[in-house]
């Protein structure tokens, strides 16, 4: 009736599981999961806490990539369960993933990473992940990372100084 083969449609049909459009129940059939479809790259921004440094940092790529792209913010307050929750929910749906990484324990000490959240990061294309100041994740391979060298920056500033 359409004049397509079922090749096409199955590739169609991945393409928009994996875009995470659509979602399929067994037995019951594939069902809208987003209708607000963007043919802009798409962003996601995992971001521990708002802080006027990190809304500046946000604000500047968002004035840098311009109408070029969609962006999504989301916060999880520093707590490991609603980050591994909120990469469970957005793998595979956006193009590009931006993340801090800081966690608090339950004795309010402060994390950088755990094993978990190493594994459901490493599950992110490389290509595809820029980690937010964290020099050190734990994680194989060239990965794009963004930080403050506060340490060395101290050191030339004294440097200079003299």
């Amino acid at each position: 009736e359409f004049y397509m083969s079922r090749d096409t449609v199955e590739k169609a049909y991945n393409i928009l599981k994996e875009r995470k459009i659509i979602s399929s129940i067994r037995g019951k059939g594939y069902y809208i999961t987003r209708t607000k479809l963007e043919s802009k790259v798409n962003i996601l921004f995992l971001f521990n806490k708002l802080s006027a440094y990190k809304m500046k940092t946000y604000n500047s790529f968002i004035n840098t990539v311009g109408a070029n792209a969609h962006t999504d913010l989301h916060i999880y307050h520093c707590d490991e369960t609603l980050f591994l929750n909120l990469l469970d929910k957005f793998e595979g749906a956006y193009d590009y993933y931006v993340i801090t990484t800081h966690f608090k324990t339950d004795e309010l000490k402060h994390l950088s990473f755990t094993d978990d959240v190493v594994k459901a990061i490493e599950r992110i294309p490389k290509e595809k992940l820029v980690i937010m100041d964290n020099i050190k994740i734990g994680m194989e391979g060239e990965i794009i990372k963004i930080y403050q060298d506060f340490e060395n920056d101290i050191y030339n500033a004294l440097k200079e100084g003299l």
